[in-house]
Parts: structure tokens; C-alpha cells; sequence
């Protein structure tokens, strides 16, 4: 926006006066309206507490991971991406901050419903379902269609196959 592009060069225009005064001075007097008469009189920029980054950071890292997650076995199945569809979210690390990007996930990345739990379920609960590991829990993806099964079932078999081959 506007505003950060402003902050931005306000901020970076006070960090280079020292090392830059002639330019930044001009770009300065540029931008705005000014109280100070010049760059040299006015507040060097402060430090921020950077411990609400850590929390936006490890929520963007655990979204990239599900999406990850998701996105491929998707297109392993041969799910349409613009299809939407129903998964179930179990055993996640921090489940209460991927709550909150609930909305963003269903909207941009066509997800149906999403439901969290604490435990997977057992099999015979989860009928017709496809389940994906990932490090921070499992992603099931429930009511599937026998064409997504059947291919699911074949992915399982070729790699089970390689597993023991490479054995």
C-alpha cells in the first residue's frame, strides 16, 4: 500500500543520512510535508519488537507445509485443483494457529470444509479416505470417490514394491 511504501522510504532515507546526506536530504524534502526543517534533525528510526514475526512466521511455515502436503497428494490422485474438497487436519502442532487462516486456505486453495481433531480417527471411522503424513500431523482427506481410492491404492503399490526392491 501507499503507506507502507512511505514507511518504507521514510525509514530508509533516515538509515542512509549518515553515510548519504546530500541525496537523502533531497528525496527527504520530496516526500512529504515536513515539521523538521531537515533530515539531519529529525528522530533516527528505533527498533521494533520483533516477537509477533516469530508467530506470523511459524504460521506461514506450518501453512506451506499442509499446502505442500495437500497440493501433492491432490495431484498425485489426480484431483482437479479447482475441485473443492473436504479434509480433515489431526494431530497438528499449533492447530490454534492454522485456525485462523482457515478462511484464506478454503478460498484460495479450494478447500471445502476443514475439520481438526486431536487423535486420528480410526480406519473403519474414516471409511472411504486417503491420509497423508506430514511433520506437523496428518492430513486425511475423508469421503473420496472409488476413482481416487483406486488410484490411491495404486500409488500405495508401486511404492511398497520399490520399498522392497531397494531392499
Amino acid at each position: 500500500t501507499a503507506r507502507t511504501t512511505y514507511y518504507v522510504l521514510d525509514t530508509a532515507m533516515r538509515l542512509l543520512h549518515p553515510f548519504m546526506p546530500f541525496i537523502t536530504e533531497e528525496i527527504w524534502q520530496v516526500l512529504a510535508d515536513r515539521k523538521e526543517k531537515s533530515i539531519a534533525k529529525s528522530a533516527y528510526p528505533k527498533t521494533q519488537d520483533v516477537s509477533s514475526y516469530q508467530k506470523a512466521a511459524e504460521g506461514i511455515e506450518l501453512v506451506s507445509e499442509l499446502l505442500s502436503a495437500i497440493r501433492s497428494t491432490r495431484q498425485e490422485l489426480g484431483i482437479s485443483l479447482t475441485d473443492p474438497v473436504k479434509i480433515g487436519l489431526y494431530e497438528i502442532k499449533n492447530s490454534s494457529l492454522l485456525k485462523s487462516y482457515d478462511a484464506r486456505l478454503q478460498r484460495q486453495w479450494k478447500i471445502g470444509e476443514i475439520s481438526y481433531g486431536t487423535d486420528l480417527p480410526n480406519r473403519t471411522d474414516i471409511g472411504n479416505s486417503v491420509l497423508t503424513k506430514t511433520q506437523s500431523g496428518w492430513v486425511v482427506f475423508p469421503d473420496l470417490e472409488e476413482k481416487y481410492l483406486v488410484k490411491a491404492k495404486d500409488l500405495q503399490e508401486k511404492r511398497l514394491k520399490q520399498t522392497l526392491k531397494d531392499i
